[in-house]
């Protein structure tokens, strides 16, 4: 069964009028809570895509940096691509880069290319 939440006015104990919600009741569904998580968040195929494309962008993005940048930098660029936070995190992760804080206050957080592996 599907419902709406709206916007509800109820009396208080001396008649002044207190502002509420309450739960309106709609019509019957099949659609389970699992389908509407699922159709929320995307498939795994989805998901899958925009970290390689996050993953990818972030490499490029640093290596075209000499492969370092301060991390609020970062994130502006990021957003300006489409790339939120938790995905730039996510993309971080799986680039295993290394992360430090530079300078006194106010510090600033450094997100670095892992050197490359020798043969």
């Amino acid at each position: 069964m599907t419902f709406t939440i709206e916007e509800s006015e109820v009396l208080g104990a001396t008649g002044e009028p207190i502002m509420t919600s309450k739960l309106s009741w709609g019509r019957d569904t099949t659609t389970t809570i699992h389908d509407l998580l699922k159709n929320q968040q995307g498939s795994s195929a989805t998901r899958s895509t925009r970290l390689s494309g996050a993953s990818a962008w972030l490499k490029t993005y640093l290596a075209e940096r000499d492969g370092a940048a301060a991390y609020p930098e970062i994130r502006i660029a990021a957003a300006a691509e489409g790339f939120g936070e938790a995905l730039l995190q996510r993309a971080r992760q799986q680039l295993q880069l290394k992360s430090e804080s530079k300078g006194t206050f106010p510090n600033t957080t450094v997100w670095t290319l892992p050197e490359p592996k020798q043969p």
